[in-house]
């Protein structure tokens, strides 16, 4: 799939988790590795992983991310994804909404302090 999308130019980010799956990905050409789920390894994962490639990679959290804790991922990783922390199945547009906007008010107004790795809670 990996080298079907890059045939095409695309860019391509591949879900992974364990080593031999970095490194086929990374052998193949993905731009990003999204590990998932991200909570079932240390924060500092990448860190540990990166010394053995061959090339640059970037890593991306997603699984377990959410406004409380993306902070300390983006120590080590490069880019968050932040899934059911917004949203769960059976929610309403209303609920989705507002978790919506308090992360953006966090983000937008420097209460959240994702750069440093300071942590804010979110109900």
């Amino acid at each position: 799939m990996i080298h079907a999308a890059k045939r095409q130019g695309l860019g391509v980010c591949a879900g992974v988790m364990t080593p031999s799956e970095i490194f086929s990905a990374c052998e193949a050409g993905a731009d990003v590795l999204k590990i998932f789920p991200a909570s079932a390894l240390p924060e500092n994962y990448p860190q540990l992983i990166k010394g053995p490639l061959s090339a640059p990679v970037r890593f991306s959290a997603v699984g377990g991310v959410d406004v409380n804790n993306a902070a300390d991922y983006l120590r080590y990783y490069d880019s968050v994804g932040i899934g059911s922390a917004l949203y769960r199945p059976g929610q309403s547009v209303a609920t989705t909404a507002e978790r919506c906007f308090r992360l953006l008010q966090l983000w937008e107004g420097g209460t959240a302090d994702f750069a440093r790795g300071g942590d804010q809670k979110v109900t």
